[in-house]
């Protein structure tokens, strides 16, 4: 605690190193992946019709790539990641006011309406289930063409 200061300082640092150093990173989501190829492997053994190994240890894996992409995206450039660690020691972390949340998040808007129209399930089915059936009828109407005979 010395070295720190405070105890909040020392888990402060403590924490910004194993976190965004260790843990948000491709060799993080190698050791993730093999891991659960392993566990997953011996649970296929013993319970019939479980997945196969691969296809959960890569979903894992993809998890732990898709939680690097959101802290690089929303922790900024005063708290970044380091993703090819233990290669190298270059950090990456994006302005908060950067240009490409903006463009993210008009990705992310087209995406969800996509899913929402195709699955006929909408992120509205955690609030409501009326709710969501409504909207998602209403993107399938919308994006029908209606033919009117004048």
């Amino acid at each position: 605690m010395i070295r720190y200061g405070s105890v909040q300082d020392a888990f402060d640092k403590v924490w910004t190193r194993i976190h965004h150093v260790y843990s948000l990173g491709l060799f993080f989501a190698l050791v993730v992946l093999t891991l659960t190829c392993l566990v997953q492997a011996r649970r296929k053994e013993s319970v019939p019709g479980a997945a196969p190994p691969l296809r959960v240890a890569i979903f894992a894996a993809l998890a732990v790539l898709l939680r690097c992409l959101s802290d690089f995206v929303g922790s900024g450039s005063e708290w970044p990641i380091y993703p090819f660690w233990p290669l190298t020691q270059t950090a990456w972390g994006l302005r908060l006011d950067h240009w490409g949340h903006y463009v993210l998040l008009a990705v992310m808007f087209v995406l969800i309406r996509i899913y929402a129209k195709r699955r006929g399930r909408s992120v509205l089915d955690s609030v409501s289930l009326a709710l969501d059936r409504r909207y998602t009828a209403y993107l399938r109407r919308s994006g029908k063409k209606t033919h009117q005979a004048h």
